[in-house]
């Protein structure tokens, strides 16, 4: 299991905390569901899952997308929620019907953190969420959010500006604190290499965490990674900053891992880099 800086809290017992995805399934296995689930069990936490679409993904990116009705999405949810998850983390929702469907099943369930990831668009272009359902997104899921995770374009889609003031309005409004993702911070300077910059918009505070950015056309599924690991990380009681300052380190070593391999296209992050490690030195003579 992946060890963040610190050591995770001793559980009182072995049975893990649960974290409930509610996302799209990805065919290649790198992003949605499948990245949740390796990137939650990677992180120490149990995964419970609502799928709320089929997509079919190959290297060139998402080729079809089929959304599950309400009544499955509504029914997976209600059995996963029975498991007492501690966490719950949103990725794609597809549509505004689903999304309604999210909001109807969450409002029961106040007391479970959420973490939204703010999937509206594929990297590839490929439309994720209805005009409709970003409208919901906006209004009625994301102020009930413990923390929400948009990059650059979907805080654009979201709020109508990118600006960290701006949207430090927002979060100081509805309490709710932002990681706003990715970007550069400069192309640096004879050979230097470029960073990349997240920034962590709280109601008392604007903070730039700024990682070297890493060479690497392995990085579908970055973001679904990042939210899932969050969720990991909030499961086991860890705060919002800590849990961002984990959950990128994790990405950060799992984008380094996967750098080194060989895939068609984007290929995904190597979320079980330390589980990998691990094996080998233990099976070595």
């Amino acid at each position: 299991m992946y060890q963040p800086p610190e050591q995770l809290p001793e559980q009182p017992s072995a049975t893990p905390p649960r974290v409930l995805s509610i996302a799209g399934s990805d065919t290649s296995g790198g992003a949605g569901i499948q990245a949740d689930l390796k990137t939650i069990s990677a992180c120490g936490a149990y995964a419970l899952t609502a799928i709320t679409a089929i997509t079919a993904q190959d290297p060139n990116g998402v080729q079809a997308v089929q959304p599950v009705t309400a009544e499955q999405l509504r029914q997976q949810i209600d059995c996963a929620l029975r498991y007492a998850p501690a966490a719950i983390k949103l990725g794609m929702l597809g549509n505004a019907t689903l999304v309604q469907v999210v909001c109807d099943c969450l409002t029961a369930q106040p007391h479970i953190p959420v973490i939204a990831d703010t999937v509206i668009h594929a990297s590839s272009g490929a439309a994720l969420l209805d005009d409709a359902g970003v409208q919901l997104l906006r209004e009625h899921l994301l102020p009930r959010a413990q923390l929400i995770t948009p990059n650059r374009q979907e805080a654009r889609t979201l709020f109508g500006d990118d600006d960290e003031r701006t949207l430090q309005t927002w979060v100081r409004q509805h309490r709710v604190p932002l990681l706003l993702t990715g970007g550069d911070s400069g192309l640096g300077i004879a050979g230097e290499p470029r960073f990349c910059t997240d920034v962590l918009i709280t109601a008392d505070n604007v903070e730039h965490l700024t990682a070297p950015r890493i060479d690497t056309a392995n990085h579908h599924g970055t973001g679904c990674t990042l939210s899932a690991a969050l969720a990991s990380f909030i499961a086991h009681g860890f705060s919002v900053v800590e849990a961002v300052q984990y959950a990128r380190h994790f990405v950060q070593q799992a984008l380094r891992a996967g750098a080194t391999q060989h895939w068609p296209g984007h290929g995904p992050l190597h979320h079980f880099f330390a589980f990998g490690q691990r094996a080998v030195s233990e099976t070595a003579p």
